[in-house]
């Protein structure tokens, strides 16, 4: 995706999006290395092995990354 920013917002199942960050998120993903969020939308990764083998960092609780791929798969 390269850098760049991008915030997404779900409330009462209706999504928002924008680029920038969001004033108050929850989880903040942060991608170091390879393309974990390609991967945990297509299933090739688990959050716990994009967690465990350094390609993102989170601020945030880290179980709502658990969430992230049953939301946003493809």
């Amino acid at each position: 995706m390269g850098d760049v920013t991008l915030h997404l917002q779900i409330i009462d199942g209706t999504l928002t999006d924008g680029i920038g960050p969001h004033p108050a998120p929850d989880l903040v993903i942060e991608r170091l290395t390879g393309h974990p969020i390609r991967e945990l939308m297509s299933g090739s990764k688990t959050p716990s092995e994009v967690l465990h083998d350094g390609s993102v960092r989170v601020e945030g609780d880290p179980a709502l990354l658990s969430r992230f791929p049953e939301m946003f798969r493809f």
